[in-house]
């Protein structure tokens, strides 16, 4: 079998850039028409979502590491990290403007359990929906 490590997929830097858009027109249209209080549910999506973008972010710009790694299992290790980087950071980040603005509601730990737990989940999603379409490109 050829080594295709090298050959990133066109379609992923499309998809990210196009997933990022949506995320952030959806997370305006929130705060604008204050979805994150009227749907409880939104915020969990829109953690879903951004898990998902970071996975395909990742798997987009790390393409060479992620698809030179033959163990399936590393790779999915790998862009999970990526994506529980990124989550604790956005959480610190939430704490942080809670404390900065003497509000509160904004960040607590449950609350932080539950966006890790959807930032990992729409990193799964992500990472066996590209994985699959890449099989082909892949060592194993």
């Amino acid at each position: 079998m050829r080594d295709n490590a090298g050959m990133k997929p066109a379609f992923l830097l499309s998809w990210a850039l196009k997933l990022i858009l949506a995320v952030l027109v959806l997370h305006i249209s929130a705060i604008l028409l204050y979805f994150y209080v009227i749907f409880p549910w939104y915020d969990n999506m829109m953690h879903f979502l951004g898990g998902f973008w970071i996975a395909l972010a990742a798997m987009t710009f790390l393409w060479n590491f992620i698809s030179s790694q033959k163990n399936p299992w590393l790779r999915f290790i790998f862009v999970i990290l990526c994506v529980l980087l990124m989550g604790i950071v956005w959480e610190i980040y939430e704490f942080g403007v809670q404390d900065w603005i003497k509000i509160t509601g904004i960040a607590s730990i449950p609350d932080s359990i539950s966006d890790l737990v959807f930032d990992t989940l729409g990193g799964i999603v992500a990472f066996l929906i590209i994985n699959n379409k890449t099989k082909n490109l892949n060592h194993e």
